[in-house]
C-alpha cells in the first residue's frame, strides 16, 4: 500500500527567510513553502551602515576568511582587506535594513567578526 503524506505530521526541518522546509516523517519526502513577509512602513525607514571592526585577538587571516564566507559578494582582494585590517580601518560592508543588519551580526559573531551598524 503507498503511503500518502498527511501535512499535519510534517516536521520543519528549515527556515530559511521566507522559504520553509517541511519533511514527512514517515517517507521522509520534503515539501517546501514560500510565505509572505509583513514589513512595516518603519522598518523600510530604518536603514543602517554596516562595519567591519577588526579584532586584536582572532587572526587577521581568518577574520578576512570568515569574512569572506558570510559576505560572498566581497570583491577586495585578500592582500587589500589584509592592509585595511593592520592598519585598524574599519571596513564599510554596505546599506542594509536594520533587521537584516542584526541577522548579520549574529552570524558574524559565530565567526568572530565583529560588525558595526550606524544608523542612516
Amino acid at each position: 500500500m503507498k503511503h500518502i503524506c498527511n501535512e499535519n505530521d510534517f516536521i520543519m526541518i528549515e527556515q530559511k527567510g521566507a522559504l520553509y522546509t517541511y519533511q514527512c516523517p514517515i517517507c521522509k519526502k520534503q515539501y517546501y513553502e514560500l510565505v509572505d513577509i509583513a514589513i512595516s512602513n518603519d522598518m523600510l525607514l530604518q536603514k543602517c551602515s554596516v562595519y567591519v571592526e577588526w579584532s586584536n585577538t582572532y587572526s587577521i587571516v581568518h577574520q578576512i576568511h570568515n569574512l569572506k564566507k558570510i559576505v560572498p559578494a566581497l570583491s577586495i582582494s585578500n592582500e587589500k582587506l589584509f592592509n585595511i585590517a593592520r592598519n585598524g580601518k574599519k571596513l564599510y560592508i554596505g546599506e542594509m535594513y536594520l533587521n537584516e543588519a542584526n541577522e548579520l551580526i549574529a552570524i558574524a559573531k559565530t565567526y568572530h567578526i565583529h560588525l558595526n551598524l550606524e544608523k542612516i
